[in-house]
């Protein structure tokens, strides 16, 4: 019966607002919360009993009218946690049930259901909190409907919170869903935080809204394009919560290889010049010619019924380029003489090294090191993101390259450019000779090797009697951005 009672209620939905509900699905009947939600960046679940047609329409009202959207749900979160600390979500689930309710109440979509629901909870109940009474208090002022508490049984001081509460507009703006419920939350949160007694964590990673910390830069992404007044206290958010701090960088430092020009090469590129269809030009009705309309008849195309005689523009195509492009092995010193201000430029440099081989197509590996025992080695990858997470490492300890490591990517591929960026003096680097020794050898496999030196001092001399390396000399760490873009390519 209750899966019945849930699929009547989503049908009246879909009916009403051609609206495809969320996802349901059913828990225990001795659940202890009733109904609830559960965000993900992809998908919206509605976990109820289905005892009640106005609390499961209460769940799809959230989704169609205002906490439809992963989104939203997180901003407002966030937005609420930084005006009311750890008494935000509770206020918020206050809140954003009121917004619902009285838009079921506007549209008359079970909200009989929803009042006799809350009623028979009042009178089972041992102990009502004062936000409680207020909340069900207010409900029963602005619908007509009972939800178990009126006004009049209220004291003087909670009386005065329904009075402010009603001078809320609390009709969301549909050209600005998030904006106004904004509004409502900051202005009702102020009238209501004092009646919350037992403050709750605030961390709401750990809450309803679920997201995974390789989602902070899609979410970032989203956030900035399509919510852009947000964007910074959602950075903000994620800034101070440390487990979520380097995902948060990852979305940085992608967004600052956007102010850089990438050549790309890869199997094509453009070529020689041709025609493709640019649209059809109408029929001046005369003699139709069926081979230049290329057999459209009239009639046939949507629009206009006339148009028959296709134009043409000029276009660039492509053409096969039979420059051959390597694989990359790209390995980042993160040692702590490394460390700077964001945007760190090695960590920069390593990422457009990297975007102009994935970007052409082709496999790039990385290592990053420190303290004896601390390297880090990753497979060859043509993904994106993956790459890129793999060379954001935050600065720490000595400068080591544990060899054992490297050398597996090193003897697994032919015909690949090795990079190695570092700024160790030469004296602090305690096995730079066997490194140097190794990285010479991968010339007679068909490999190249560059070492972005970042020294005042130039070039250490121990390294120059290594013949096979190609050495960039870096006298200031903020010159190696740009020495990296215009070093000479083999491509």
């Amino acid at each position: 019966m209750n899966q019945e009672l849930v699929d009547e209620v989503k049908e009246y939905f879909w009916e009403k607002y051609i609206l495809q509900p969320p996802r349901t699905k059913l828990v225990p009947p001795d659940a202890k919360s009733p109904d609830f939600i559960e965000f993900s960046p992809g998908e919206y679940v509605i976990y109820t009993k289905g005892l009640n047609k106005g609390v499961v329409a209460h769940e799809i009202t959230h989704y169609r009218y205002w906490g439809y959207s992963f989104y939203d749900a997180l901003i407002a979160e966030i937005f609420m946690g930084k005006h009311f600390k750890n008494k935000a979500r509770t206020l918020l689930s206050y809140i954003d049930d009121i917004i619902a309710n009285l838009e079921m109440a506007r549209q008359g979509d079970y909200i009989d259901d929803l009042a006799d629901y809350y009623h028979d909870d009042v009178k089972s109940a041992e102990k009502i909190s004062p936000i409680n009474k207020v909340f069900l208090a207010f409900l029963t002022y602005k619908t007509g409907y009972d939800f178990g508490i009126s006004p009049n049984e209220l004291d003087k001081n909670l009386k005065k919170k329904i009075e402010e509460l009603d001078k809320i507009n609390w009709e969301l703006d549909l050209n600005d869903r998030l904006g106004s419920a904004i509004n409502i939350l900051y202005n009702a949160g102020k009238i209501l935080e004092d009646l919350v007694k037992e403050p709750e964590d605030e961390d709401l990673h750990k809450t309803k809204i679920k997201f995974d910390e390789n989602e902070i830069p899609e979410i970032m992404d989203k956030v900035k394009r399509d919510y852009p007044n947000y964007s910074k206290i959602v950075e903000e958010y994620f800034n101070n919560k440390p487990e979520l701090r380097e995902q948060l960088d990852l979305w940085r430092y992608k967004n600052e290889l956007s102010k850089y020009e990438i050549k790309i090469v890869g199997k094509h590129q453009f070529g020689k010049s041709g025609n493709i269809i640019n649209g059809f030009k109408k029929w001046n009705g005369g003699e139709f010619d069926p081979i230049n309309s290329l057999g459209v008849l009239p009639g046939e195309l949507p629009g206009d019924p006339t148009v028959v005689e296709p134009m043409f523009k000029e276009s660039l195509i492509y053409e096969k380029n039979e420059v051959d492009i390597p694989n990359a092995f790209i390995i980042l010193d993160a040692s702590s003489s490394m460390r700077g201000n964001f945007p760190m430029p090695q960590i920069v440099a390593a990422m457009l090294l990297a975007k102009e081989y994935l970007f052409n197509d082709r496999y790039v590996a990385v290592a990053t090191f420190g303290s004896p025992g601390t390297t880090e080695v990753f497979d060859y990858s043509n993904n994106e993101m993956e790459v890129y997470r793999k060379l954001v490492r935050n600065p720490d300890g000595s400068t080591h390259l544990d060899l054992d490591k490297v050398e597996n990517i090193l003897w697994k591929k032919k015909g690949v450019d090795t990079y190695l960026i570092t700024d160790s003096p030469g004296g602090g680097w305690d096995n730079l000779v066997d490194t140097l020794s190794l990285l010479n050898t991968q010339r007679s496999r068909g490999n190249e090797v560059w070492v972005f030196w970042v020294n005042p001092n130039g070039i250490p001399d121990i390294a120059r009697s290594y013949k096979n390396i190609n050495y960039v000399s870096i006298k200031n760490i903020n010159d190696l951005v740009q020495l990296v873009i215009n070093r000479e390519r083999r491509f």
